[in-house]
């Protein structure tokens, strides 16, 4: 996951004023803890379980909705996230036309997706672990998310490359159970007790993109 809203500068808010959205909210475990840096947020996802976990058990105000389809009314957003969305999406640019609609000037939307430019992408070529179509639908670089962007008045002011945490058990899982159904590495860490080590990875060749409303 990127680094929190408060610990960023770029994004960093004041909870007095500020209100916040996540498109594709999932189930709301980030806006849990987002919460707490603004005065409201809201969150809108199309699966029906996540939303309704984040809102019976969270107590979040999520809801089950295409964003594109849903009625924000004259509601206005001093920051949206799109953690690892942007990527599914058919029309990606009309997502960003209806944020852009409500946000103001000096509003931030924050977005994380595959970077198809960097050099891990280019050299697995289709075998790229972001490579999964029909799931990804549109692949982006950070020259041409820059550039949707500020179509709809957003000028880029941060740009990385971002890594993120996994157990040794979900990586134990992913390279030897899901691909080649063996189970032994990850029964040896269970029995070790190392499952739920976590170690930070980044192969560069995810973005993380933050830009302001003109």
């Amino acid at each position: 996951m990127p680094t929190h809203p408060s610990k960023n500068p770029a994004i960093s808010t004041n909870k007095i004023s500020a209100s916040k959205c996540r498109v594709g909210c999932a189930y709301g475990f980030f806006l849990d803890t987002a919460k707490d840096c603004f005065t409201s947020v809201q969150g809108v996802d199309v699966s029906a379980a996540a939303a309704s976990y984040a809102k019976n058990s969270l107590g979040l105000d999520a809801t089950c909705a295409d964003f594109q389809n849903y009625d924000l009314g004259s509601r206005e957003f001093d920051v949206a996230c799109m953690w690892d969305t942007i990527e599914h999406l058919a029309h990606p640019d009309q997502y960003i036309a209806k944020l852009a609609d409500h946000m103001k000037t000096g509003a931030l939307i924050a977005i994380t997706t595959g970077d198809f430019a960097s050099l891990n992408a280019r050299v697995r070529r289709t075998k790229w672990r972001l490579m999964h179509p029909p799931s990804h639908a549109h692949y982006f670089s950070i020259a041409s998310m820059t550039t949707m962007l500020d179509r709809f008045g957003f000028n880029v002011v941060y740009a990385r490359h971002c890594g993120y945490y996994r157990s040794l058990r979900s990586m134990a899982y992913g390279v030897f159970v899901q691909k080649h159904g063996d189970t032994r590495a990850l029964h040896v860490l269970n029995r070790l007790g190392l499952g739920g080590f976590p170690l930070y990875l980044n192969f560069y060749d995810i973005m993380y993109v933050i830009a302001r409303k003109r």
